[in-house]
């Protein structure tokens, strides 16, 4: 078994800002919109939405700023030597 981060709707750097980034803002309104199109009550999408959209922020908050993916078992000497490479690069060390 591997466990990995969650997967945001938006990129972390924009949902750490909170709603007064306008991406966020747009994206809390598109969500919104495609709810009601989709059937939702409007003031329950608004409200559901936007718990939904803090608990994202609470993830990004929490999350590493650049995620490394990396297979447990390298299939072959080049992937092990990426992914030594990617480590490096995320958390600066000089392993390579």
């Amino acid at each position: 078994m591997q466990l990995d981060q969650a997967a945001l709707g938006l990129s972390r750097e924009y949902l750490t800002k909170g709603f007064s980034e306008k991406l966020v803002d747009a994206y809390y309104k598109y969500l919104v919109d495609i709810a009601v199109i989709l059937g939702a009550n409007r003031d329950r999408a608004v409200k559901e939405i936007h718990e939904s959209i803090e608990f994202e922020m609470q993830l990004a908050n929490v999350s590493v700023h650049a995620p490394v993916s990396y297979s447990p078992l390298p299939s072959s000497p080049t992937q092990i030597i990426n992914n030594l490479h990617n480590l490096s690069q995320t958390h600066g060390f000089n392993c390579i």
